[in-house]
């Protein structure tokens, strides 16, 4: 008897779960899309639960893959063959196991780094293209990218060439040139964000020979370049000409860079892509601390007829001795004051962030700044006020501990604080005046973010274009 009432009461239960709502299991593994345990666990209630638990579980995949141990790339390659969950997966990250911790002060990075590069061949990750054919999202972390010879991707086109969200190559490397990355780059057909950060620190291709008889190039929408090499850097603007890319489709960039041999082929480059760019991020201030001596610095500005808003970074990490890093301070104000001297180039900039890092310097170094001979804040202060669309002005206060935010908070508060009202009224009198800025921690920046990103959802073809802007 006691067992016949178990055996129903399990029944029960499977029916149950069997005649559950799928629009409301869905909600339930969706809340639960990050708790990868408890993913597991609703997989293994019934097949119909795991039917629906798996687009939950393989979403978002990360293979380690250690560089003298088996070769966990082409082991996931022939899961995803077996298996069938590459339909599941919306992102993937081929990444070198996390890296260890530094013992020693003296220890060179780029040695310690370069020792735990992980070979991947761009053959295996076009064959994990062909399973994974809901893929939106793919990074690359601490790879040695190697081409084959007799690779199917050799041709100028071939039949499978997806589109992507955002592809992102962080501190890849490879032996002899740049071409495997932008072989594994030419592999989709439009791709959302490009990311790369720190890339491969080789000789350059000569110019016109680096995608050869390709004729389909992928279209990159916003890009994102972080490092200092020379060779990615003219790479990167070549796939830019010969995509189309500047027609219409590239909107975004932000280039943060501490040479002047990587500063100065982009702002040569920015007029092609001026026409259409509607957020510009430039992180080069140390650039600007010691200009080049054989160029004329700044190069100015080229027309922006779409930009709707700019970037700017102040670092006031160049010197530990106040006086000293305000004198590099000083000369990027006044770099700034000249690329911004010219209204006419900037019709609809509408807003403009300056990130200054270390935030707990900023009321003493900038004041420092301020009392050098030639008054570069009044300069600046003109040069924004002369801007014909200027609605906000940020200065974001990065890297500030939580500890230090409540002493802070007194000086930079923008009604009451005594910094913001001393140095803004005195430096910058039409800006403060007009009262169209904002002293924000990095974290309060994140609401004006978000408000930015519903705009750009709003509008998603982005700023006027050059014709309607002179209109």
């Amino acid at each position: 008897m006691v067992a016949t009432t178990r055996r129903k009461a399990k029944e029960n239960a499977c029916l149950v779960f069997h005649r559950f709502p799928p629009e409301v299991l869905l909600m339930v593994l969706e809340q639960l899309s990050d708790d990868k345990s408890s993913l597991l666990s609703c997989c293994l209630v019934s097949h119909f639960w795991l039917s629906a638990g798996r687009s939950f579980l393989f979403r978002t995949v990360t293979i380690h893959s250690k560089k003298d141990g088996p070769d966990n790339f082409d082991a996931f390659l022939r899961f995803l063959t077996r298996s069938g969950v590459g339909k599941h997966i919306w992102g993937i990250t081929l990444s070198a196991p996390p890296l260890p911790e530094v013992t020693s002060p003296d220890e060179d990075m780029d040695a310690f780094v370069s020792a735990h590069y992980t070979p991947c061949s761009i053959d295996t990750v076009f064959r994990i293209l062909h399973h994974t054919f809901c893929l939106r999202h793919l990074a690359l972390q601490l790879l040695r990218l190697t081409s084959t010879s007799a690779s199917s991707i050799s041709s100028p086109s071939h039949p499978h060439r997806p589109t992507l969200d955002c592809l992102s190559f962080d501190d890849c490397v490879s032996d002899e040139d740049v071409r495997p990355l932008f072989d594994l780059i030419c592999l989709f057909a439009d791709i959302g964000t490009l990311t790369i950060a720190y890339g491969p620190s080789v000789k350059a291709v000569p110019e016109g020979t680096l995608f050869g008889q390709r004729r389909c190039l992928p279209l990159i929408h916003r890009l994102e370049m972080y490092g200092e090499n020379e060779a990615t850097t003219y790479g990167t603007f070549e796939l830019l000409r010969r995509s189309g890319s500047l027609d219409r489709a590239l909107t975004q960039i932000e280039l943060e860079t501490t040479l002047g041999n990587v500063l100065t082929p982009f702002l040569t480059f920015l007029p092609e892509a001026a026409t259409h760019l509607v957020h510009l991020n430039l992180i080069a201030s140390n650039v600007f601390y010691e200009p080049p001596y054989d160029i004329s610095y700044p190069p100015p500005f080229p027309f922006l007829p779409a930009l709707r808003r700019l970037e700017l970074d102040i670092d006031l990490d160049a010197d530990s001795y106040p006086p000293l890093c305000s004198r590099y301070v000083h000369r990027v104000i006044d770099v700034y004051a000249d690329l911004l001297s010219t209204p006419s180039s900037f019709p609809v900039l509408s807003r403009l962030d300056f990130h200054i890092d270390p935030g707990t310097l900023a009321p003493e170094i900038l004041e420092y700044s301020a009392h050098w001979p030639i008054p570069v804040w009044h300069r600046l202060d003109e040069a924004l006020m002369a801007l014909p669309s200027i609605e906000m002005i940020i200065f974001e206060l990065k890297d500030i501990p939580e500890s230090m935010r409540g002493p802070l908070d007194p000086l930079v508060n923008r009604t009451t604080g005594s910094f913001v009202h001393y140095f803004f009224s005195r430096h910058m009198p039409a800006m403060y005046a007009k009262e169209i800025y904002q002293v924000v921690h990095d974290q309060e920046a994140a609401g004006y973010e978000s408000d930015s990103e519903s705009e750009d959802e709003d509008n998603p073809d982005g700023a006027p274009t050059a014709d309607a802007a002179q209109g």
